[in-house]
């Protein structure tokens, strides 16, 4: 396994937060530091430890209502059965990444044309003086860098649980790059390769109530994990041909045949992460 796979990097993260502060916003006990950092190759994005029991159906869901720019509570629900408390209104979601990110994907990929050296392709997802609401973004932004010819992700977040977001949240942000990537060959046939995904959080944290559990993940043995194929970009096309992979990755056999769906021209089984996601849960 890689070393800056995700497994491994949550694996050394969550022992780093074992030897945190106590801390208890909203008289809820965590374990923290502040100012953290990970950082994962982003070809390797997947927590795949048995233990941890992920929700693989709403992570790549997930990533896919993200980068269609959607903020619906109805083309997510299905996939998450507690998503609908974070609603205000049941319908749409305040803080949902999606919109934001559509709508300044042209200017990242237009700034990351001009000057590929530049420090200004950034993304800003916070809502400034935010109102009260069940969903305020743990994101702050993205910034992408292209060094050494790979394309890289910083994330920077508020508040990031290392139990519950970490293990979807890397996966969305990679999947992000990766689009970003995959744009900049469409749009101005500029190849990059994938390089790390950096989230820096403000505070990342164990809740109490998930000390056991963590602490169990990290005593895993080889068998509680899964190999995957990584992430290569020259297995798409264009940018819209990697978002119906992962629509394709997210079914399995059963809904394939049921619907008819050709796959895409794909053949069942291969491809990013394709034999893993089609039989996890």
């Amino acid at each position: 396994m890689d070393g800056l796979a995700a497994d491994n990097v949550w694996n050394d993260a969550i022992l780093d937060i074992q030897s945190g502060i106590e801390s208890a916003p909203r008289g809820m006990k965590t374990r923290e530091k502040i100012n953290h950092t990970t950082m994962c190759d982003m070809r390797y994005p997947i927590v795949t430890n048995t233990r941890r029991l992920l929700g693989y159906k709403f992570m790549i869901q997930e990533a896919i209502w993200i980068l269609r720019g959607d903020n619906r509570l109805s083309t997510i629900e299905p996939y998450s059965k507690m998503i609908n408390k974070f609603s205000d209104d049941k319908y749409f979601f305040r803080g949902a990444y999606g919109p934001k990110i559509i709508d300044q994907l042209q200017y990242v990929c237009r700034s990351l044309k001009e000057d590929r050296n530049t420090r200004q392709a950034v993304i800003n997802i916070w809502r400034e003086s935010p109102y009260d609401t069940n969903d305020i973004p743990c994101t702050v932004s993205f910034q992408f860098l292209i060094r050494q010819d790979k394309l890289h992700i910083i994330a920077n977040m508020r508040s990031n649980d290392l139990w519950l977001g970490w293990p979807y949240d890397n996966f969305n942000f990679s999947m992000l790059g990766a689009y970003i990537a995959l744009l900049l060959k469409d749009i101005y046939n500029i190849e990059v390769g994938l390089g790390i995904t950096t989230i820096n959080a403000g505070s990342r944290h164990l809740y109490e109530s998930n000390f056991e559990s963590a602490d169990m993940c990290t005593r895993s043995n080889y068998e509680d994990y899964v190999n995957y194929k990584p992430l290569n970009l020259k297995d798409y096309s264009s940018a819209e041909d990697f978002l119906e992979h992962l629509e394709f990755v997210s079914l399995d056999k059963g809904e394939i045949e049921e619907m008819k769906v050709k796959a895409l021209d794909r053949e069942y089984g291969k491809g990013f992460a394709h034999e893993f996601f089609s039989k996890a849960e």
